[in-house]
């Protein structure tokens, strides 16, 4: 008489599978929530950028010039507060745009959480980037 054998996992292969995933989910998962993190504050640092560009354009498009700077943190166009929420900015000196479509230029620093970006505005013709900082 043949006595068969059911198919399937021990106790023990269950264990090291288990062992196996969670493993690699200990290794992957801080990694994936960093870059996840890293992704929202560049979300955040970009609507400076935007900013920056639309001060431009609309200093160019009146023919008037107009002044970026920051206090404590808060961003200011014209001496009209114009910040956004979640991101501490820094400027050691006043950004202009004039009127005639040329800046002074000058480097924002922007703060979003842990995460360190630059806005950079080219002079005299205000090409603007965006990197993020080590």
């Amino acid at each position: 008489m043949k006595v068969r054998q059911q198919g399937g996992f021990t106790l023990i292969e269950m264990l090291i599978v288990i062992f196996i995933v969670s493993l690699i989910f200990s290794v992957a998962l801080p990694v994936t929530m960093r870059s996840f993190q890293r992704y929202a504050a560049s979300l955040e640092a970009e609507k400076v950028l935007v900013l920056m560009s639309k001060v431009q354009r609309g200093a160019f498009a009146m023919g008037f010039d107009s002044y970026v700077k920051t206090v404590d943190g808060l961003i200011f166009v014209n001496g009209e507060e114009n910040s956004i929420p979640d991101v501490f900015a820094r400027l050691d000196k006043p950004i202009i745009f004039y009127g005639n479509g040329t800046t002074s230029g000058g480097r924002l620093v922007v703060y979003v959480n842990d995460f360190t970006f630059s806005v950079t505005v080219a002079a005299p013709f205000g090409s603007i980037t965006m990197s993020q900082d080590a």
